[in-house]
């Protein structure tokens, strides 16, 4: 369940949730090695907010920063 796109210097990470989790995750995207469309669909979190998840001091820079 991808929630954004945040660049932190030179690189890029996936914020999302995986089914079953409420926690966000951060994965580097130059790692990624595969990826592949799924046939189902979810509800962005009413809750979450990108820029605020960021505030929050999620990957130690703030919005003024990305």
């Amino acid at each position: 369940m991808s929630l954004g796109l945040v660049k932190d210097a030179q690189l890029y990470y996936l914020v999302c949730r995986f089914e079953g989790y409420t926690d966000s995750r951060h994965i580097r995207v130059d790692r990624i090695i595969r990826a592949e469309k799924l046939d189902t669909s979810f509800q962005y979190p009413k809750e979450f907010s990108l820029s605020e998840h960021i505030d929050s001091g999620a990957f130690e820079l703030s919005m003024g920063d990305t």
